[in-house]
C-alpha cells in the first residue's frame, strides 16, 4: 500500500490505484487503506475496527436479502411445495439466526482480523448489499408494486453494487450469477408484466450469461492467459481442478464441524492431487460434488433452499477453485459462500419450529441457542490466539506441523522480537530458536525465504557467511518458480543491513541480490524495489555514483513510480548531473503529485534553476 500522511486527497487517489494484486488493482479497497492511514497511520486496531465495521454491514445486507427470500417463500405462488414452506410469521427470526451463523462462524476470522482481507469482505459487503436490494425490489413487484422504487433498487444492485464490488475484488462479479440465481429458484420471474419480464430477462442475460460466455470464449482461445499464471506454481491446471473438488469439501466440513484446529491463515501443507487417484479421494471428490449439483437440480422446485444452498457455494467459490493459477486453500474465500448454508441451516430450524410440539420447540431452541454459544466461544478462542502475532504462528505451526509457510511465519517473527530482546543473552536464545524453525521448515521442503532467513540469523548471532551457502541461494533465488513473498525476504535483508541489525559483507548482498534479479519470473515492481534497496545500501557507504547507477536501473523497471524517480532526479543533481536531473523532473511533468512530492520537487528544481520553481 502507498503510504499517506494527512488529508492529502490526491495522495489518497494515487494510494486508491496504487494496488498491483488482481486485473483491476481493487482501488476501492486500497481507498479504504488510504483513507486508514490518513486517519491513525499503520496502526492495526482502527484498520481491524475497520474490519469489523466491515462485517457487521456486511451481516446487515444479508439480513435485508434473508428477510426478503423468507417473504418471498412464504408466498404460495412461487410454486414452492407446502410442506417446505416457512410461514410469514417466521421470517425475522429465520433472517436473523442465518445472519448470526454466519456472522459468528470461526472461519470468517480471517476476514476480519488479517487486515488484507479487507478485500474479500468489502466485495461481499458490496455484494450482500446489491442482493438484498434486489430481492427487495423484486418481492414488492410479486406483491404488486411495481413502480420505479422497486425497478431503481434492481438496477442499483447492477449499476452501483456490482461495480464497487468488483473494484474491492474481482470475484465481485460473481454478483450477476448471483442475482441471476436469486431470480430462478425464488422469483421466478414472476409479478411482472410481460414487457417488464422481457427487460428483466435481457437484463439478466446482458450482464451475466453474455460477459460469461464471453470471458469463456476469450479463454478458449487465449489458453496463454490461464497457463501464464502457472509459472510460478508448482503444479498444473489439472492438478489444481482435481485437488479443489478436496478442497471444496474440506471447507465444508470447516463450515459444519468447526475444527480451530484445522484452521489457520496457511494451507500449504493440503495435499495436491496428482492425479484421479492421488491421492485416493480425488475421484470420490469429484464424484460427489457433481452428485450435489444433481441433487440440487432435481430439488429445485420443492426443496429451492437446499438447492440455493449448494449453488450459491458454488457460484462463489467459482473463480477462486477454478482453473486460475492461484493458491490452492484459503479460509477467507468462504467469507461470502457460507451464507447459503447459514441460510438453508435457519430454513431448516424454522421448518422444524413450525411442525414441532412445545416440547420439540424447547428442545430446537436449546439447540440452536447451543450452536451459537460454540460458534460465539470458537470464535472468541480464536481471536485470543490472533491477539499476538508470535501466540498465532505458534499455534498455527503446531495445528499444521508440515506447513512451511506456518514455520517460516514463526522463524521470521522470533528474528523481529530478537530486535527488542532485553539483553545479549536473550536475544541469542530468540535467534536460535529462529534457525530452529527455519531448519523445522528445511525438512518439508526447502524454500529460498527459508534459506535467506538463516543467513540473516546466522549473522545477526555474529557468525561470518558461507561463501558456498551464499552462492547456492543465489542460486535458489535465479531458479523459477518464483513466489511472489520471494523477493521481500531479499529487500528485508537490505532492511536489515541499513537499520544496522545485519553486517553482511556488501559482497553478499550483491550476489544474492543478482541471483534474484537474474530470476526471468521477477516482476518490474519488484526488480525496482530491490535496486531501490542497493542504492539506499550503496548511499550508506557514501558511493553515490554506484547508488544512482542502481537508482538508475529502479527508475526503468518502474518509471511510473513517483517516489523512485524523485530519488534518481535527487542523486542526479547531488553528482552535480543537472541536465540529466531536469530531464526526469520534466517526464514528470502532469504526473498526479501528492503535497509531499510537489514539495520535494519544488526544492529540486530550485536547486536547478531557481528561477523553475513548480507553483
Amino acid at each position: 500500500m502507498q503510504n499517506i500522511s494527512g488529508w492529502d486527497w490526491r495522495a489518497i487517489q494515487d494510494a486508491a490505484w496504487s494496488g498491483d494484486a488482481g486485473a483491476l488493482k481493487r482501488p476501492v479497497s486500497m481507498l479504504t487503506f488510504a483513507l486508514n492511514h490518513a486517519v491513525s497511520g499503520m496502526a492495526p486496531w482502527p484498520m481491524k475496527l475497520s474490519n469489523l465495521v466491515i462485517h457487521l454491514l456486511a451481516g446487515m445486507g444479508f439480513y435485508v436479502y434473508a428477510l426478503a427470500l423468507a417473504g418471498v417463500l412464504a408466498r404460495r405462488d412461487v410454486g414452492t411445495a407446502s410442506s417446505a414452506t416457512c410461514s410469514r410469521h417466521w421470517a425475522r427470526p429465520l433472517a436473523l439466526l442465518a445472519v448470526a451463523l454466519w456472522l459468528l462462524h470461526p472461519l470468517q476470522l480471517t476476514s476480519v482480523l488479517y487486515v488484507v482481507q479487507r478485500m474479500a469482505s468489502l466485495a461481499a459487503l458490496f455484494m450482500a448489499w446489491g442482493l438484498a436490494l434486489y430481492a427487495l425490489g423484486r418481492q414488492r413487484q410479486v406483491q404488486g408494486h411495481a413502480g420505479w422504487g422497486a425497478w431503481l433498487m434492481i438496477a442499483s444492485a447492477w449499476g452501483v453494487f456490482l461495480p464497487l464490488a468488483a473494484l474491492s475484488k474481482e470475484n465481485g462479479v460473481l454478483l450477476s450469477p448471483l442475482l441471476l440465481l436469486t431470480e430462478w429458484l425464488f422469483f421466478r420471474w414472476q409479478g411482472l408484466a410481460p414487457k417488464g419480464r422481457r427487460a428483466l430477462q435481457g437484463l439478466h442475460l446482458t450482464l451475466c450469461v453474455l460477459p460469461a460466455l464471453a470471458v469463456l470464449a476469450y479463454l478458449a482461445l487465449h489458453p496463454q492467459w490461464i497457463l501464464g499464471s502457472y509459472r510460478i506454481r508448482d503444479f498444473t491446471w489439472e492438478e489444481r481442478l482435481y485437488t479443489q473438488a478436496r478442497v471444496l469439501w474440506f471447507y465444508l466440513r470447516l463450515l459444519a464441524l468447526p475444527d480451530i484446529r484445522q484452521m489457520g491463515l496457511y494451507h500449504d501443507d493440503f495435499e495436491i492431487s496428482r492425479s484421479l487417484w492421488a491421492p485416493w479421494s480425488t475421484l470420490p471428490a469429484i464424484i460427489g460434488l457433481l452428485m450435489l449439483v444433481w441433487l440440487a437440480w432435481r430439488l429445485r422446485r420443492h426443496w429451492p433452499v437446499l438447492a440455493f444452498a449448494v449453488f450459491f457455494f458454488l457460484i462463489g467459490h467459482a473463480l477462486e477453485s477454478s482453473v486460475l493459477g492461484l493458491e490452492m486453500v484459503h479460509e477467507h474465500r468462504n467469507y461470502l459462500p457460507s451464507f447459503g448454508l447459514a441460510f438453508a441451516v435457519a430454513y431448516g430450524a424454522g421448518l422444524a419450529w413450525q411442525r414441532g410440539q412445545a416440547v420439540r420447540r424447547r428442545r430446537l431452541a436449546a439447540a440452536c441457542t447451543l450452536a451459537l454459544l460454540c460458534l460465539t466461544a470458537l470464535t472468541a478462542w480464536r481471536a485470543v490466539e490472533w491477539s499476538d502475532d508470535l501466540r498465532r504462528a505458534l499455534m498455527e505451526a503446531e495445528h499444521h506441523p508440515r506447513s512451511v509457510r506456518a514455520l517460516t511465519d514463526v522463524a521470521a517473527l522470533l528474528g523481529t522480537r530478537a530486535l527488542h530482546a532485553p539483553d545479549e543473552s536473550s536475544q541469542r536464545q530468540l535467534l536460535q530458536a529462529t534457525l530452529d524453525f527455519y531448519a523445522r521448515a528445511d525438512a518439508v521442503r526447502g524454500t529460498p525465504q527459508s534459506a535467506v532467513g538463516q543467513l540473516v540469523a546466522h549473522n545477526r548471532l555474529g557468525r561470518d557467511s558461507d561463501p558456498q551457502a551464499v552462492t547456492q541461494v543465489a542460486q535458489l533465488l535465479a531458479t523459477p518458480p518464483l513466489a511472489a513473498a520471494t523477493p521481500e525476504v531479499i529487500v528485508s535483508l537490505m532492511q536489515c543491513q541499513h537499520r544496522g541489525h545485519c553486517r553482511f559483507e556488501m559482497d553478499v548482498i550483491l550476489e544474492l541480490a543478482h541471483g534474484l534479479l537474474a530470476n526471468p519470473q521477477i516482476r518490474p515492481i519488484d526488480q525496482a524495489r530491490v535496486n531501490t534497496m542497493l542504492g539506499q545500501l550503496f548511499i550508506d557507504r557514501d558511493d553515490l555514483p554506484t547508488a544512482a547507477a542502481f537508482l538508475q536501473e529502479a527508475y526503468r523497471a518502474d518509471a511510473q513510480n513517483l517516489t523512485i524517480a524523485l530519488n534518481f532526479a535527487v542523486i542526479l543533481a547531488d553528482l552535480g548531473m543537472q541536465d540529466e536531473a531536469q530531464t526526469v523532473l520534466n517526464e514528470m511533468t502532469g504526473a498526479s503529485l501528492s503535497r509531499s512530492q510537489v514539495r520535494r520537487m519544488n526544492e529540486l528544481r530550485a536547486r536547478l534553476s531557481p528561477s523553475d520553481s513548480l507553483r
